[in-house]
């Protein structure tokens, strides 16, 4: 029997089926599972396929990678999210349960708790957003216009006031 070109393909072919068709159906979870904190291994054990099958999908499957960005930004998305949250302050409920020496629950208190804001993260968020207003450095340019033949001819006491004059840490010696 001999095949035509129309029947070649990988379903009339003896072995493995590719990898990208075990995942194919199940992007939407590649995504999320992106979205969260789980490493590659698993991601890879949680879809069912090896560690170097998921990063052999990475490189050459569009689709598979693209979904797995979507998932990354998801994640970032979170974390500036969780990050603005922390930086301005937020309330949050918190539940004490009480139960009796038997370790049968009495009752649940539910209370309100604010959560001051954090000046660090307020300081990392501002620093990200507004760089040039916030960064750490201030950079500072100096510029020196010297005429070489007028600095000849000052005299020592006349060069010794210029250089007083200028804020700037000189090491200098008048011989």
């Amino acid at each position: 029997m001999q095949i035509t070109d129309g029947e070649k393909n990988y379903k009339n072919k003896v072995g493995k089926k590719p990898v990208f068709d075990k995942v194919a159906n199940r992007l939407d979870d590649l995504t999320e599972y992106a979205s969260k904190q789980i490493g590659n291994s698993e991601i890879a054990q949680l879809l069912g396929i090896s560690r170097s099958s998921f990063y052999k999908l990475l490189s050459e499957n569009e689709d598979f990678r693209d979904a797995y960005k979507k998932g990354l930004e998801n994640r970032k998305y979170e974390l500036e999210r969780k990050l603005f949250e922390r930086a301005e302050g937020f309330t949050t409920q918190e539940v004490k349960v009480e139960k009796d020496p038997a370790g049968n629950v009495i009752r649940e208190v539910v209370t309100d708790k604010q959560i001051l804001p954090d000046t660090t993260a307020l300081i990392f968020t501002l620093k990200n957003i507004y760089p040039e207003k916030y960064k750490d450095k201030v950079e500072q340019i100096n510029t020196v216009d010297i005429n070489i033949r007028k600095i000849q001819e000052l005299s020592d006491e006349e060069l010794l006031k210029l250089v007083k004059n200028v804020d700037l840490p000189i090491d200098f010696e008048i011989e």
